[in-house]
């Protein structure tokens, strides 16, 4: 028993020991993605009261906002913010990665009550790269069904 406790703890673990990028990379895709599906489910739930992505000039982190009141973060289950900062928070251990964005509207992402991107001619590339190496990992927003997938370029 003790031995599969030590195992679970060391599967956590052992992505943020040393130099690891690819799971680092990996971690801030799959929680980009699940904030991007969360969007979407709540479009689908609350068509009256839509919620966008939006991603940080800087490329260090993305928030989720209600589209009726722009700059206020929503609020998550815990009650706080959903900010999302490379090195802070959910992605503390995560400072080396960089987001980069083609075709994504000057509002953000946001879905319609049908649960497809509002406005989008062509599907949405969120590209994250590690800064000290080449690693890049790419998160796609089909533009005819909301897909996501994580993909290598």
């Amino acid at each position: 028993m003790v031995l599969v406790i030590l195992a679970i703890a060391a599967s956590i673990v052992i992505p943020f020991a040393g130099d690891n990028n690819a799971g680092r990379l990996r971690a801030s895709a799959e929680l980009l993605a699940a904030d991007i599906e969360d969007i979407q489910a709540r479009a689908l739930a609350e068509p009256t009261d839509p919620v966008r992505l939006r991603v940080d000039d800087d490329g260090a982190g993305w928030w989720l906002e209600h589209v009726n009141d722009p700059g206020t973060p929503l609020e998550g289950i815990d009650g706080r913010p959903v900010i999302r900062r490379m090195g802070a928070e959910a992605l503390a251990g995560i400072d080396n990665v960089v987001i980069r964005v083609r075709d994504l509207p000057e509002e953000g992402l946001e879905f319609d009550d049908q649960g497809a991107p509002v406005e989008l001619a062509n599907s949405i590339l969120f590209e994250l790269e590690t800064r000290e190496s080449e690693d890049r990992l790419q998160v796609e927003v089909s533009a005819s069904t909301g897909r996501t997938s994580i993909t290598r370029p």
